[in-house]
């Protein structure tokens, strides 16, 4: 189940169906988007972004 962000209803909905969740897959979610190796691959391509804009 996915919550969208500042939606009360969501979060209420998202707590109350808590035991239905599958903790694995939100871990691997978690690890895919915000480990160290994510977020330092998306700094390097906001750089590479940056660095190549033409002025």
């Amino acid at each position: 189940m996915k919550v969208e962000p500042d939606s009360i209803e969501g979060l209420v909905t998202g707590i109350k169906n808590l035991d239905r969740i599958d903790r694995s897959f939100c871990r691997a979610v978690v690890e895919q988007k915000y480990s160290l190796e994510a977020l330092a691959n998306r700094a390097i391509n906001w750089f590479e972004e940056i660095f190549t804009r033409k002025k």
